[in-house]
């Protein structure tokens, strides 16, 4: 008989981590991290919390502990420190309906493959429709607080000589947490968030929330078939925009220029493809947008760079942002 000279076990794994994954997705759902917070619980104590049996609650708690979301002691039961972070629904950083979000663009791709493939569905436009939910701006924001959304208001707030009562523009600003965070911390600024009709339309209740609205314009616009005005902004925003336009990069760089006053700067936040990220998890993710319409969801940092130079930038910075350098900031200044 013969025998395999290649080993599939990878292909296995792959298969059980979807059991797995959805293990965590519904764990989160019936509240399992939550009890947990209040632990060590032993599996009987988690099965009576959320009505559930005891033995199969063992098992999932198992599971859990294998994937190091839950840490199992002599008393029973206690999150680990990166569920109390991302699975507890009271922690600033849950990530609950993020996981929701990119799930359901998964799961698109996946009911839908062939169809993607033969190119008989168009992913672009029912992503494009989905933007402006109140479901789909929460898991936007839950997965910018992982770090990248931090580390874009820092780096703003390093900005040589930037105009602290100008106008700054949010562009696919989606929920506008950036942007109305650095109206907070500049009293004297006003913003437009611009995004497509329908998102800017629902963020605008976001806006009164924050007793911003007479401070920040949602301003409907498709900039795949509009330009921004010229010598408008002191400060522009673009967080995971720019691989939209990957094919003409230059040209979106210098309608940034245009759109800026002299001395006004642009900020760029996009995944960076020298990120310590899992190959595998970068193979996926450049899958989805490829089959979405769109180039690659990564921009080298050479690329952006020499756009922005071209189109008269100076004064680059640069560095990576959140955990594993998933992110890359880049700004620039016009002269």
């Amino acid at each position: 008989m013969q025998t395999p000279k290649s080993d599939f076990s990878f292909v296995e794994t792959m298969l059980m981590q979807g059991v797995g994954f959805s293990a965590i997705m519904d764990s989160a759902r019936m509240g399992l991290f939550d009890s947990l917070e209040q632990g060590p619980l032993t599996a009987a104590a988690v099965a009576g919390k959320l009505g559930l049996e005891e033995e199969p609650t063992e098992a999932l708690l198992e599971l859990l502990a294998g994937m190091q979301l839950v840490v199992s002691g002599p008393t029973g039961y206690a999150n680990s420190l990166v569920a109390g972070e991302h699975l507890v629904s009271t922690s600033p950083f849950y990530q609950g309906k993020a996981l929701e979000l990119q799930s359901r663009f998964n799961d698109f791709v996946t009911l839908n493959l062939g169809r993607l493939l033969r190119g008989e569905s168009d992913m672009r436009e029912e992503v494009d429709d989905g933007w402006g939910s109140e479901d789909s701006m929460t898991g936007t924001l839950q997965h910018a607080r992982l770090g990248g959304l931090q580390d874009t208001l820092a780096l703003v707030r390093t900005l040589p000589d930037l105009n602290e009562s100008g106008m700054l523009c949010d562009i696919g600003g989606n929920h506008g947490e950036l942007s109305m965070s650095l109206l907070e911390n500049y009293p004297g600024m006003t913003g437009e968030l611009l995004d497509l009709p329908h998102v800017a339309e629902a963020v605008g209740g976001r806006i009164e929330k924050r007793e911003l609205g007479g401070r920040l314009k949602p301003v409907g616009m498709d900039l795949r078939l509009e330009r921004l005005g010229a010598d408008r902004y002191d400060l522009a925003l673009a967080s995971h925009v720019l691989y939209g336009f990957v094919d003409d990069l230059e040209g979106v760089a210098r309608m940034l220029y245009e759109s800026l006053k002299p001395g006004g700067w642009f900020v760029s936040h996009h995944l960076n493809v020298a990120g310590d990220l899992d190959p595998n998890y970068t193979a996926v993710v450049q899958f989805i947008t490829r089959v979405s319409g769109y180039k690659s969801h990564f921009i080298g940092k050479d690329h952006l760079e020499g756009a922005l130079l071209k189109a008269g930038f100076t004064d680059i910075l640069s560095c990576p942002a959140g955990k594993r350098r998933k992110g890359l900031l880049m700004a620039g200044r016009k002269a």
